[in-house]
């Protein structure tokens, strides 16, 4: 029993899932639980930069698995973004850049939904960039048993802080989202559960390091890797469906230095990467999120 970082879990049993009668009693109420459950779903894509910071295009991957309204929203309220000018060598440029982001769905009173944007992330997964660090290593946490045969499942959203040497010193989860209702008292032993399996195979992992650009020569490095630990009989809800989780308090890692971007959401990274967390690196946002 493993926690996959994009793969799921066969279970034999029963899925407490999103819409049973919760857990053992205990805590708060499940109906408070439940006003914090989110409808989500990750867009991903890729951004054109004009040397002045506009946006010149959005492309998005995938489009035709995307719901068209979501489609026209994303692109309304991309497209007027204004960035900072990427700059080489003092002169701005034109960049490419990755972008995810996490579309969040909100009932009204009314019962209808509102869409918005929650968050954002212009950093990439770095995989086989030598300015950017990569896996050597990271096999995936076990599934920790109580959780499997509760149908517990969740992600985990982890900094961890990386040596000179690739090895890990230190591991943190900054934030648990679950994808089950309960009591309060349930949800918080099974966010330390998924958040200390996590950590703990973490400190094992090792990564190669930056061999050239800003971030080469660094005594240490800090990353973000997510780590889903999911339950079903197949892919799950893939790219362009809404996932539903209950989502879990944010809590920096205690040894971070640097303050992330107001745009920035740990659930907008993709699972299975390794995001770099000096500094959040990624073009700056001058737009306020919305637009406006």
């Amino acid at each position: 029993m493993r926690g996959r970082f994009s793969a799921w879990v066969m279970v034999a049993g029963v899925l407490l899932g999103m819409s049973g009668a919760g857990m053992a009693a205990g805590g708060s109420s499940i109906s408070e639980v439940r006003e914090r459950v989110e409808r989500s779903m990750l867009v991903k894509g890729e951004l054109l930069l004009g040397e002045e910071g506009t946006v010149a295009s959005l492309q998005l991957d995938e489009e035709e698995a995307l719901p068209p309204a979501i489609v026209d929203y994303v692109r309304s309220t991309v497209l007027p973004w204004q960035f900072e000018p990427v700059r080489e060598q003092g002169q701005p440029v034109r960049a490419k850049v990755p972008v995810s982001l996490r579309v969040v769905a909100k009932q009204r009173d009314d019962g209808n939904f509102d869409v918005v944007l929650r968050g954002v992330n212009f950093i990439g997964n770095g995989k086989g960039d030598p300015r950017r660090l990569s896996s050597d290593g990271m096999n995936p946490p076990r599934f920790p048993r109580d959780a499997f045969f509760a149908g517990a499942s969740g992600s985990v959203y982890l900094r961890v802080r990386v040596g000179r040497d690739g090895k890990v010193t230190q591991a943190f989860a900054e934030q648990v989202n679950l994808k089950f209702i309960s009591r309060e008292r349930d949800q918080q032993k099974f966010r330390q559960v998924f958040a200390r399996t996590a950590t703990a195979q973490a400190l094992k992992w090792s990564f190669r390091t930056p061999t050239e650009g800003e971030y080469a020569g660094r005594p240490y490095w800090d990353i973000w890797v997510p780590v889903d630990y999911s339950i079903g009989d197949g892919a799950g809800a893939g790219y362009g469906h809404w996932q539903i989780y209950v989502a879990g308090p944010i809590e920096r890692a205690p040894w971070a230095d640097s303050a992330t971007q107001a745009w920035f959401s740990l659930d907008a990274l993709e699972d299975g990467g390794v995001y770099m967390a000096d500094g959040n690196s990624g073009p700056r946002l001058l737009t306020p999120l919305q637009g406006g």
